[in-house]
């Protein structure tokens, strides 16, 4: 990776929903969960600078894109949602440093999920199957 060999060993890889529509990326691709192992676990730098293009809208856009099979996705972030992240007026908003889109901005920061605070709870971000879910496992 960037030149650099990594020791690596054999391992099998589970994918899960929404594999029926290959062209359509999850929140959280396989690549970010590794990157974000290498990264913490001090195998690659982390980047000198946040990219809104390169590191956010990614992201904020495969929310949107999970409009096409996920109806909850589709209503929330989907066209005409009120969070489409694939709008150039809502990109240009969150993309823009300063102080005038500054809660914006951390709206979207705060709705994402954080295990450590929110666990499964059914209102952050990304959703996923079983959340809210009255039983917990054992």
């Amino acid at each position: 990776m960037d030149g650099r060999r990594i020791e690596v060993r054999p391992a099998w890889v589970v994918v899960g929903p929404p594999n029926y529509a290959p062209d359509i990326k999850t929140v959280r691709t396989l690549y970010d969960l590794l990157l974000d192992v290498f990264v913490s676990k001090g195998q690659l730098p982390r980047p000198a600078q946040v990219s809104f293009k390169h590191h956010i809208a990614p992201l904020l856009e495969r929310f949107s894109n999970l409009q096409w099979v996920n109806k909850g996705f589709a209503t929330h972030f989907g066209c005409d949602g009120p969070q489409d992240f694939t709008t150039t007026e809502l990109q240009r908003r969150l993309s823009q440093p300063g102080t005038v889109y500054r809660e914006l901005r951390r709206q979207v920061y705060t709705a994402m999920r954080d295990y450590q605070r929110d666990g499964v709870a059914p209102m952050t971000w990304p959703w996923f199957y079983g959340d809210g879910m009255t039983s917990r496992p054992k």
